[in-house]
């Protein structure tokens, strides 16, 4: 946990087959303590049973701290069709490369994670995504950032921003974790 002004929660929403040890939200977890949101299964993802997975971690705290989500890929999904039901706890997310579904590259079946209509999430947030991304068009996921009401923001060409981008630690993900951390706690924070 966190404590600046108030204790927040920070979770880890992986995507499909996980986060592997050399992926950012990883090490971010050894290194700052955050928890992930785990799954029964990681490769053969269905939107109901990680749906529950992630509803029981964020609001079933009886502590009742506030959360801020930190999504890669496929998790940025499941945390906007979540959305409705944790939005009261959820105080800000960080959504990294969100795949757009209609590029057909993922050959899992993940129609249960689709959405017709996107809506504003009404948290402060990032939408992070690359201008090579191999799930995604830099057009795709800007558009996807403004429906949600999000800050949009490239870093460039570095891949589907996981393991295989070679990102390490991801010093630059931290600075906007830090922004959505300063805005809700109305303290700076600091993680480094």
């Amino acid at each position: 946990m966190i404590k600046t002004g108030r204790t927040l929660r920070i979770l880890t929403v992986p995507g499909l087959s996980g986060s592997g040890h050399l992926h950012w939200q990883t090490i971010w977890e050894s290194k700052f303590g955050f928890s992930r949101i785990e799954q029964d299964n990681w490769d053969n993802p269905d939107y109901s049973q990680w749906e529950k997975s992630l509803l029981q971690n964020v609001i079933s705290d009886p502590n009742k701290t506030e959360v801020v989500l930190v999504a890669h890929s496929l998790g940025c999904h499941l945390v906007v069709k979540s959305f409705p039901w944790i939005r009261d706890v959820v105080k800000g997310v960080l959504l990294v490369a969100p795949p757009d579904f209609n590029q057909g590259i993922i050959k899992q079946d993940l129609s249960s994670f689709f959405m017709t209509k996107h809506y504003e999430l009404g948290c402060p947030g990032y939408l992070i995504y690359s201008e090579n991304d191999p799930h995604a068009s830099a057009a795709y996921s800007q558009k996807y950032g403004l429906e949600l009401g999000l800050t949009c923001v490239s870093v460039g060409k570095h891949g589907h921003i996981n393991s295989d981008s070679n990102l390490g630690e991801w010093g630059a993900g931290t600075i906007f974790l830090n922004e959505i951390l300063k805005t809700v706690s109305r303290l700076q924070p600091v993680l480094s």
